[in-house]
């Protein structure tokens, strides 16, 4: 079913934007930047469904001197990318959110590039598409062949051939031949063309021409002034590029891609720099997605593999094994809590041999242990091999994310929190997980003694207790890194279960991640949990799974 989206006029400072958005705002927000000369709409309803239904909150808009949206006096107000950038982060401001993906077309590409070198907090991730780098690099360097001189030759040829005509139906039409030629090898829905030519002519109160504003800032670009400055991008980047792009050419997305470390490339075959056509809309929509749902599990899992190993890095009694293709902690209390395994990164040619080696490294000191897999380790077959070689399953977790601009507490308790800062207070946590099921040496092998590092007000883990009348009764710890406040180890002792404390608990830890800037959330559900923290309002965003060995 198509959505219909709602329109937001947004204002800050002189500048009048048009907005449109679609979906829950609870969910992760995806805001969608267009090319030069090209409005909102050209992101179409069925498009921004797609991201809707695969669970996102999208936004898009009309930038200055297109569609809706204010003109701007270039020989008084010339503008940059950076200025288009701030436009985007001040829309966001305008709907109360803070951090977004950001998915940019041509110019929209390099601003997205723009806006993670600027603001790096407010972004999950970019996706830019059939755009170049803003900055030089090696790549760049390269001078074009005659092939790709011919081409763009050809392209600017016909760009700047076309003319309006006496009507606003001429006017629409000369501009298929365009768009036909812009969408490379992939068929040309022009009926699909026609309706965006329609809206963006009809709708817009800017004139579309050569030589406008938007194409005045990719001329003012210097990427040379920038050269080498896209390595300072550290987020998730999704790179897609036609490989029969005749205006911005194929060396381009190549070229994006080396210049920035956590990026990867798609190139589409037979892609132009256009997609009028619904089979390629619905594979980059998919694309896109997967990215997005990526970023999102990959921040969770990144937060929980500090958590699992932060600690176990500073015990002098639990060993974190030196390998580089997975994480081993291993204790000498034959307890799996305190002997583990995760983010395993094999290939399907040594994974048996890798799995055989680091169950022998438990079994030889005849140590239970437990192995999470989560959906980034590796190979896809990692858990068949875990049971062959004897693992059984143990439990199936739900790592979930919550959104800490839309989280305000509710839980009223008579709990005092407290951070644990001393031996008093580890006693006070031991006697908690001994409680709840933990092994008996657990407070005098290992919370005794635990280094003054981690209590310290720096630590990225957090320990904290709720008291009932003087008597510890809630524990909790708070992982603060990766962008994430992680929420883990939130456990009631059982004769005060089912009462509300986990709850008031849980509302603490986030409050106090909130406080400190974060705005994402994450942890690990278990199936008792689960609709507790759906409402609470937390999103499932991928699967753990704990497989274990016991002493025979």
């Amino acid at each position: 079913m198509k959505s219909k989206p709602t329109v937001q006029i947004v204002r800050f400072n002189t500048l009048t934007f048009h907005t449109e958005h679609f979906g829950d705002r609870n969910n992760p927000t995806c805001l969608l930047i267009a090319g030069a000369m090209a409005p909102a709409r050209f992101w179409t309803d069925i498009f921004c469904d797609l991201l809707v239904n695969s669970g996102f909150f999208v936004i898009r808009y009309d930038h200055r001197d297109i569609g809706e949206s204010c003109a701007v006096d270039w020989q008084t107000h010339p503008y940059t990318l950076s200025d288009l950038a701030h436009d985007a982060i001040s829309i966001l401001g305008a709907y109360g959110i803070q951090q977004a993906h950001f998915v940019g077309h041509s110019m929209g590409g390099y601003i997205a590039q723009t806006i993670a070198l600027e603001f790096p907090k407010n972004t999950l991730s970019i996706c830019s598409i059939s755009a170049g780098p803003i900055g030089a690099t090696k790549d760049t360097d390269h001078p074009l062949s005659d092939e790709e001189q011919t081409i763009l030759a050809k392209t600017w040829d016909i760009m700047l051939s076309r003319q309006d005509g006496p009507s606003k139906e001429t006017k629409i039409q000369s501009f298929l031949p365009i768009w036909k030629y812009l969408n490379g090898k992939f068929p040309f829905d022009e009926e699909m063309a026609y309706a965006y030519t329609k809206d963006l002519i009809l709708r817009s109160q800017h004139p579309i021409r050569a030589g406008n504003n938007h194409e005045l800032v990719m001329r003012s670009l210097d990427i040379e002034k920038s050269k080498n400055i896209l390595q300072k991008v550290d987020l998730p980047t999704l790179i897609i590029q036609g490989t029969a792009d005749p205006l911005v050419l194929p060396r381009n997305g190549a070229a994006l891609s080396s210049a920035i470390p956590k990026s990867h490339l798609t190139m589409i075959s037979g892609m132009g720099h256009m997609f009028f056509d619904r089979g390629l809309e619905k594979e980059m929509a998919d694309l896109i997605c997967s990215h997005m749902k990526n970023t999102s599990r990959n921040i969770l899992e990144r937060n929980m593999l500090l958590h699992m190993t932060y600690f176990a890095g500073k015990m002098p009694q639990i060993k974190m094994l030196p390998y580089e293709d997975v994480a081993i902690i291993r204790s000498d209390i034959s307890d799996d809590m305190f002997n583990y395994v995760l983010s395993a990164r094999f290939t399907k040619e040594n994974v048996a041999r890798r799995v055989d080696q680091v169950i022998h490294m438990f079994q030889e000191h005849d140590l239970p242990f437990s192995w999470w897999v989560g959906e980034s380790d590796s190979p896809t077959d990692l858990k068949n091999e875990l049971c062959q070689q004897g693992l059984m399953f143990k439990e199936k977790d739900v790592g979930m994310i919550l959104d800490l601009q839309s989280f305000f507490p509710k839980t009223k308790s008579q709990l005092h929190f407290k951070r644990v800062s001393s031996a008093g207070a580890l006693q006070d946590f031991g006697d908690i997980i001994l409680a709840i099921g933990g092994h008996p040496e657990c407070y005098e092998r290992i919370y005794r003694h635990i280094p003054l590092s981690i209590l310290q007000e720096n630590s990225l883990l957090q320990m904290h207790i709720a008291y009932l009348e003087g008597r510890p009764i809630v524990s909790g710890i708070l992982v603060l890194g990766d962008n994430m406040g992680g929420i883990y180890y939130v456990a009631t002792v059982p004769e005060e279960r089912g009462k509300g404390y986990g709850t008031a608990m849980m509302e603490h830890l986030l409050n106090l991640a909130k406080q400190r800037g974060y705005f994402l959330a994450g942890l690990e559900a278990s199936h008792e949990g689960l609709n507790l923290y759906k409402r609470l309002g937390f999103k499932e965003v991928c699967i753990f799974e704990e497989y274990a060995w016991t002493k025979q």
